[in-house]
């Protein structure tokens, strides 16, 4: 009689031990890791706005050095899309901070397509041109939903490496060279300065006056001169 329930007891054991272990490879390989699966979606949704976001800042970028540094052609620009620098015996070149503020326009014009069906409200953009860099940060209240959960995204701040701060004080030695010789070049001065920098300029004649082009390697800055 004691061996039969220490059988009994024995098999009931190994049952509820196989029924455990069938749970447990149940769960392993057939019922999905929701945590997971919600990190990784959540992981996909942030890489490709901040993907996005940073193809709309790369091309501000190349925007702005083609136009003089500005997101927007207004009533002081060439019909070649370029502002004046120099005009009229006057420097018109902008202060450095406005490339900044043009980066933001351009950014804050363009990058609602990068959030699709994400609710982004209370955006701002604010950009920062470093010697080497250009820093743009995004700070924004975004929410959305994957799978029935609510989650919200973090502040973005892409990173760009650009030359476009020494392209400027390129420009800026042109003009102030403009300047100080009465609207005449100190072409021997300017050649050292840009030698001396690794730098090349391009000039075209208009009927509106020159077209300078600051190039440093695959980047340049473009700027109308009257003459």
């Amino acid at each position: 009689m004691q061996k039969n329930g220490q059988v009994t007891l024995f098999v009931i054991v190994g049952l509820v031990i196989l029924i455990i272990s069938g749970i447990i490879f149940y769960i392993k390989f057939y019922v999905p890791d929701t945590a997971k699966e919600y990190s990784s979606d959540l992981e996909a949704v942030k890489s490709n706005i901040e993907g996005c976001v940073e193809n709309i800042v790369r091309q501000g970028l190349s925007y702005l050095e083609l136009h003089g540094g500005y997101a927007l052609i207004n009533d002081g620009f060439s019909t070649n899309g370029l502002p004046y620098y120099y005009k009229d015996n006057l420097s018109n070149i902008p202060e450095k901070n406005i490339f900044e503020e043009e980066m933001n326009k351009y950014v804050t014009a363009n990058v609602q397509d990068c959030f699709n069906e994400v609710v982004v409200e209370d955006l701002i953009v604010e950009s920062k041109l470093d010697i080497d860099k250009f820093n743009v940060f995004l700070d924004y209240k975004a929410n959305f939903e994957v799978k029935g959960v609510s989650y919200s995204l973090d502040k973005i701040n892409i990173v760009v490496d650009t030359r476009l701060s020494q392209l400027y004080e390129a420009a800026r030695f042109i003009i102030d060279d403009y300047v100080a010789n009465n609207g005449w070049s100190c072409l021997s001065c300017i050649n050292s300065f840009l030698r001396l920098n690794n730098m090349q300029l391009f000039t075209i004649y208009t009927e509106e006056g020159l077209i300078y082009s600051v190039i440093y390697d695959k980047e340049g800055l473009d700027f109308m001169v009257g003459v």
